[in-house]
């Protein structure tokens, strides 16, 4: 799988980062349709859902403390999280989290 970084370039740019491999750009091309750009945000299209994307370490505790502030259990403070948000691990983060 490409990226979120070099997907989010692709669709901000309609162009490669330079020095991109012809193989590399497949992937990006490919992984590129799961995703679209609203605004400055990158959305994980899900069915019929969009979910945010988060990139950044700091995005993601921010996201993690206020779901657990609710005091849910572990599965339930899952569902809450990834109805709204992506990221490649979300689940083991939550997990680890809680």
């Amino acid at each position: 799988m490409a990226s979120l970084n070099a997907i989010f370039f692709y669709l901000s740019n309609k162009q490669y980062e330079t020095e991109t491999s012809e193989n590399k750009k497949r992937l990006i091309r490919r992984d590129a349709k799961k995703f679209c750009l609203q605004g400055s945000f990158l959305y994980y299209k899900d069915g019929q859902s969009m979910k945010r994307v988060i990139v950044t370490e700091e995005e993601r505790m921010e996201v993690l403390t206020e779901a657990h502030a609710g005091h849910f259990g572990a599965r339930r403070m899952q569902e809450k999280i990834g109805s709204r948000f992506y990221w490649r691990g979300i689940t083991q983060d939550t997990l680890d989290w809680v």
